[in-house]
């Protein structure tokens, strides 16, 4: 009941992984900065702001995926999981805004913008991590 040996898995050709991993990249950069405009319209346009610093709330939501946004245009695999970690975290606001009657559409675009580029982040990950492995020699 212990470790096997088990055969790997061979990994796709690099022409396979290469054009899969650019296109998850593209739509992923694509997601976050998406996410990044509606969090900032939203917070602009659209938020009561009696007492309210319309700057400090953009700042507070967008730091995390602002931090993660250098690694995420170099396509680093490392920055790429951080930011998945970073945009869970909208992901539940997006969830907890269709509870609410009036910003049940800001809750929609929220929860599909974060799912998307969660998705798209997970296959680049996958993609480019096994293209670094082919690129060594596996």
């Amino acid at each position: 009941m212990g470790y096997t040996n088990k055969a790997k898995k061979p990994l796709p050709s690099i022409e396979w992984l290469e054009p899969r991993a650019r296109k998850a990249h593209l739509v992923a950069i694509i997601f976050l900065f998406a996410l990044i405009t509606l969090l900032s319209y939203w917070n602009i346009f659209l938020v009561d702001h009696y007492n309210k610093q319309v700057w400090a709330l953009i700042a507070y939501e967008s730091i995390p995926l602002i931090l993660v946004l250098p690694g995420i245009l170099k396509g680093s695999p490392y920055a790429y999981s951080w930011a998945c970690f970073a945009i869970l975290l909208h992901f539940l606001e997006g969830v907890w805004m269709l509870m609410e009657p009036q910003k049940q559409w800001i809750g929609v675009a929220e929860t599909l913008i974060t799912t998307g580029f969660f998705i798209s982040a997970m296959y680049y990950i996958r993609w480019k991590y096994q293209l670094i492995r082919k690129h060594n020699g596996e």
